[in-house]
């Protein structure tokens, strides 16, 4: 959402990165959605129109598309985010990224969690993103 908020900033050049086949990324279908349905509301209209929602949208399309696995209980405080974690171990992912207290507190979880500016950080050791200042929000 933050990359949808501002083409400027880690969030966005974590997307460029990714676009430019610096790392896979792996969504679900209940991801994508519950995506969808958060850039749907009236408060993101600030930052952009329903059609540059559905055209940020449209940017995910080659991402790798897992299947929902069943849930089960991983995260105590918020069992919302207990997909997140299952998606990402049933995918086989090496990192889940997020920067949700959640997730990023879990202790030794599997596979490790990762916020936004440490997998950019980690793109820009390897030589796989930019050195981008973060930029403001579009109004």
């Amino acid at each position: 959402m933050s990359a949808f908020a501002s083409d400027k900033g880690i969030p966005a050049a974590i997307l460029i990165a990714w676009e430019t086949a610096a790392f896979d990324l792996i969504v679900s279908q209940r991801l994508v959605d519950e995506l969808r349905q958060v850039l749907q509301r009236p408060k993101f209209r600030r930052y952009g129109t329903e059609a540059d929602a559905t055209a940020f949208l449209d940017r995910l399309s080659s991402a790798t598309l897992a299947n929902d696995p069943p849930t089960r209980r991983i995260v105590p405080r918020d069992e919302k985010d207990d997909y997140l974690m299952v998606l990402g171990q049933t995918a086989g992912a090496d990192y889940v990224l997020s920067g949700d207290p959640h997730l990023t507190t879990l202790d030794d979880p599997a596979p490790p969690v990762i916020t936004p500016r440490a997998l950019y950080e980690l793109l820009v050791h390897r030589g796989l993103a930019p050195v981008r200042p973060e930029g403001r929000r579009r109004n």
